[in-house]
């Protein structure tokens, strides 16, 4: 054998395995792409609303109501696009954030809501901050 066969054998085994890694890792990384991409659209929107809802505390106004009101369809929609260790925190936290704004406020029969105890409701919306920033 010449060392021109040896070379061709060697380059030609090299691209049968390039080839197809190169595809894979490409296809890989764009999944991950898109997936990261799906999360910033639905984090994007609870974010600002958390963040309204923060201000809207600190004016003394209830804040889950009007353009604020987070749907509970929307937290499925970040648990469903979140990793799955932060979904299962993601909607424990949840859980704690509706409870905790029902048990802090009082609602009166014309639909007029206050907060009674915004530190809860504060630091619940803290603790779901961090898994709706971007990625």
């Amino acid at each position: 054998m010449t060392i021109d066969r040896i070379l061709s054998i060697i380059a030609t085994t090299v691209s049968l395995i390039a080839v197809p890694a190169s595809g894979y890792l490409s296809y890989h990384f764009a999944i991950r792409g898109e997936r990261r991409k799906e999360f910033n659209v639905v984090a994007d929107v609870l974010r600002v609303k958390l963040r309204e809802q923060k201000s809207l505390l600190a004016l003394d106004i209830y804040p889950a109501s009007g353009n604020d009101q987070i749907d509970s369809k929307e937290f499925d929609a970040l648990v469903d696009v979140a990793k799955k260790n932060d979904s299962i925190a993601i909607s424990r936290l949840v859980d704690d954030y509706y409870r905790i704004l029902s048990e802090s406020s009082i609602c009166s029969e014309s639909g007029d809501c206050r907060i009674t105890d915004q530190d809860r409701v504060k630091q619940s919306i803290e603790a779901l901050l961090p898994y709706v920033e971007r990625k």
